[in-house]
């Protein structure tokens, strides 16, 4: 089937995808800051973008939207970052994954979350050790 795009698809539809056994998330994050003055302030996202879509084709999962916000703070001082902190993304996560409803309809099995950030300056890395309740 492919990627299954979120917010493409009529909430019939996801439901559906349920029922025939669809239980993995992908939800990229992508922050928004400042990369100098040759590449866009989206490029985080847009790398996210396409990790995201990349995942969701290779499990067959539901795609939520990127997340556009990081942790970005020692970017600041430069025009067009949107920055949250640590603590603050990672309740973003864990908030991004239970408004999907995929807690609630489905009991997800898989969830993944990717970053269009280079990993070893990555902040989402935290997310899963978030307590699940």
């Amino acid at each position: 089937m492919g990627i299954l795009d979120l917010e493409k698809m009529t909430s019939p539809e996801v439901r559906r995808a349920i029922d025939d056994g669809h239980d993995t998330i992908v939800i990229p994050f992508g922050s928004l800051e400042q990369h100098g003055g040759h590449l866009p302030i989206g490029t985080d996202a847009m790398l996210g973008d396409e990790f995201g879509r990349r995942i969701a084709a290779r499990f067959n999962a539901f795609l939520v939207p990127t997340v556009r916000v990081g942790c970005a703070e020692h970017h600041l001082a430069f025009a067009g970052t949107i920055s949250v902190g640590k603590d603050t993304l990672r309740q973003v996560a864990v908030e991004a994954w239970l408004a999907t409803g995929f807690a609630a309809s489905c009991s997800s099995r898989r969830t993944g979350a990717t970053s269009g950030r280079s990993p070893r300056r990555s902040s989402s890395a935290g997310a899963s050790k978030v307590p699940r309740s």
